[in-house]
This record gives C-alpha cells, structure tokens and sequence, in this order.
C-alpha cells in the first residue's frame, strides 16, 4: 500500500513547517545563553524538530507520527506552563510575536501531518 501524492506533499510541507520552528527554538537558544537550562530546554527542542523535519523529508515511516506527538506535546506543554506556572526558570517567558509564531507553525505542523496520515491510510 503506497503513500498518494497528496499525502507525501503534506509531509514534505511539514517538514518545512517544522524546521521553521526549530529555526525559531535556536534563536530563543542564543536569547537564554545566561540562563543555561532554558538554553538546554530550546537547543534540545531545536535539534529533535530539525531532525524530525529531516526525517520527514527523507520519508521516513514513523516520522510524520513522532512529529505530530512532539509537535502536539510542545503546544500542550506550552498552555500547561502557562495555567500552571513554569517548572524550571525563575519567571514565565513572555509572550511574544516569535512564540506565537513558533506555536502557530507547531500547530499547522501538527494539523499537516494528521492529514497526512489520514491521506495515507484512506489510499
């Protein structure tokens, strides 16, 4: 059962999607140097999309379902710190125009490749 055209063109979208937003979790890498955990935290998340992101464009089997998960798990961590405070660091980030736009990619990302997904198991 082979993947349609449709499907692997909504991955690859996504794949440039999710790279866009590890682009963005490198440049909060470089404005958090000083506080070297949440440098740890956005470097991680970085390298984990950039290589989800690769994977997907390689066409990678699992790779749409583990950057869905990850994608999806980063916006609900997102909302969690949120509502109940952060866990690490001394004061909530600020919201600003760089994270909604990092959450906005996670969240097309994430919308992407479920239809992706569904694509490939309605072929």
């Amino acid at each position: 059962m082979g993947e349609d055209g449709r499907a692997r063109s909504l991955k690859l979208v996504a794949a440039v999607v999710v790279l866009a937003a590890a682009a963005l979790h490198f440049v909060y890498l470089a404005t958090h140097w000083n506080d070297r955990l949440m440098a740890l935290l956005y470097g991680l998340i970085g390298a984990v999309q950039a290589w989800l992101a690769v994977a997907l464009g390689l066409g990678r089997p699992s790779a749409a379902r583990m950057a869905l998960g990850v994608n999806a798990g980063l916006i609900a961590l997102f909302f969690v710190a949120r509502v109940a405070g952060p866990q690490v660091g001394i004061k909530p980030e600020v919201v600003d125009s760089l994270t909604v736009l990092r959450k906005s990619l996670e969240a097309l990302s994430v919308i992407l490749l479920a239809l992706s997904l569904r694509r490939s198991k309605v072929s």
